[in-house]
């Protein structure tokens, strides 16, 4: 559904796969590899390109992390349901800045909060 605009590429060629192994010698791995296949073959036939160009909007940015050295943030998609949520590159996100900003507005309040909150939870089970 948002493959285009995730990874800007046809998922033939981004989720190609192949999987060699010679019949007789495994055929525990010629099972899996056949199964793959199979499932692969699925996911390909539900996957939807976006007309090239097409943009999806952020709702919200809800988490961040750092993922192979690169800084990813955990998007909601406007219109579309969580289980759509996707982590995205900073570079994905050029064009949502404001919503990022947003993030890091929210997660500089909440960050204090939570650290003074979590020292009285151990203040409280230490006096227990």
């Amino acid at each position: 559904m948002l493959f285009y605009a995730l990874y800007g590429d046809h998922p033939q060629q981004a989720w190609d796969v192949e999987v060699d192994v010679p019949k007789g010698e495994a055929p525990a791995a010629c099972e899996q590899a056949a199964r793959i296949q199979e499932v692969h073959a699925r996911l390909t036939e539900c996957l939807q390109v976006a007309p090239e160009g097409e943009e999806y909007e952020v709702e919200q940015v809800l988490d961040e992390r750092t993922h192979k050295n690169r800084k990813e943030y955990l998007v909601q998609w406007k219109e579309y349901p969580t289980w759509e949520d996707s982590w995205q590159s900073k570079e994905n996100l050029t064009n949502a800045q404001e919503v990022v900003i947003e993030f890091w507005k929210k997660r500089d309040t909440i960050g204090p909060l939570k650290q003074m909150l979590q020292k009285s939870e151990r203040k409280c089970k230490q006096h227990r």
